[in-house]
């Protein structure tokens, strides 16, 4: 069995270069981050993971950029896998989004993993 660990959503470059250390040095197998480039802000009734759809987040809660997160945890780690969650693929440009993957991937040594999907939020 493989193990992951979700990334706190943390604007915090040094607490979360200590977790994911923290995380690899604990033999989990993967660190997984979240993709959203915005949230509403006044709650939303869409939300599949709860039984009334609710959903809010204080608007001015840090969210990081997950490609960029990702590189900069890559560089944290030497043996743990790093991926997403679910890359929301209409965010960005899919073959944009394949070259950023890849380029990870190989700067890694194979170390990326790459959920995608379209997101809950419409």
């Amino acid at each position: 069995m493989k193990v992951a660990i979700s990334i706190p959503r943390l604007p915090d470059g040094p607490g979360l270069r200590a977790f994911v250390q923290r995380a690899e040095a604990l033999g989990f197998d993967a660190v997984l981050a979240g993709d959203h480039i915005v949230l509403p802000t006044g709650g939303t009734q869409q939300y599949p993971y709860t039984s009334d759809g609710s959903f809010s987040r204080p608007a001015d809660e840090p969210f990081l950029e997950t490609m960029t997160l990702l590189g900069y945890l890559a560089a944290c780690t030497e043996t743990v896998k790093l991926g997403s969650t679910v890359i929301i693929l209409p965010y960005r440009n899919p073959v944009v989004q394949a070259k950023m993957f890849a380029s990870l991937d190989v700067l890694t040594n194979g170390r990326m993993i790459c959920g995608v999907g379209v997101g809950w939020l419409e």
